[in-house]
């Protein structure tokens, strides 16, 4: 089956997400295979240019669609797992400093806007963004690239981890309490959920 799936999704070039390597890596650690892992580059080209697309056409923090950042850390974890030191390969994740350095400030100044004034509705969907962000960064700061990581690549994944900490603080400044537990309950579930058996429709 592995080897079917592997064949259709190279031959066809279909975009994947996480959870079609998740499953895929899955499925083929059950049968403890050596075969190869389908071509992740295309996808991971693909969803670098969105973000950086969308990054370009969204220049302020509330317009910015946090999918394809999400999206990007996602199969970015899922990849890495894949094919160790893909990642490094493809130059990840230094390329993006500069872009979540942004995303981080913009974070703030939306913070401090918010903090004495603002709606509750506004507060809560910064609270949600803000969340999904912190999200992302997670991922990025705990992403083993390469085990001989230069010190400009530590940095960044050590200033990635304290944003994160930071937007989840300003996260739960604004989200309202009956939300707190669900959110992180989301967070956690959609990042280990994989169906196998989505394998067998692509067969």
């Amino acid at each position: 089956m592995c080897c079917a799936v592997k064949e259709k999704w190279d031959v066809t070039a279909r975009p994947l997400d996480a959870a079609d390597l998740a499953a895929f890596r899955g499925a083929r650690s059950a049968i403890d295979s050596r075969l190869e892992f389908p071509c992740l580059l295309g996808t991971w080209r693909s969803l670098e240019q969105e973000f950086g697309e969308n990054l370009a056409a969204h220049p302020s923090f509330d317009q910015f669609d946090f999918d394809s950042f999400d999206e990007l850390t996602r199969f970015a974890e899922e990849a890495e797992a894949c094919v160790p030191g893909f990642l490094n390969q493809h130059g990840f994740p230094d390329q993006f400093e500069s872009a979540t350095e942004r995303m981080f400030e913009k974070a703030e100044r939306g913070f401090s806007a918010l903090e004495f004034g603002g709606e509750d509705d506004e507060r809560a969907e910064f609270a949600s963004d803000v969340s999904r962000l912190a999200n992302a960064l997670g991922r990025i700061s705990k992403m083993p690239t390469s085990t001989n990581l230069d010190a400009n690549t530590r940095g960044f994944l050590n200033k990635a981890g304290i944003w994160a900490i930071e937007l989840g603080e300003m996260a739960d400044t604004f989200a309202p309490y009956e939300d707190d537990h669900d959110r992180s309950e989301d967070s956690s579930s959609k990042d280990d959920e994989f169906d196998i058996n989505a394998l067998f429709t692509e067969l």
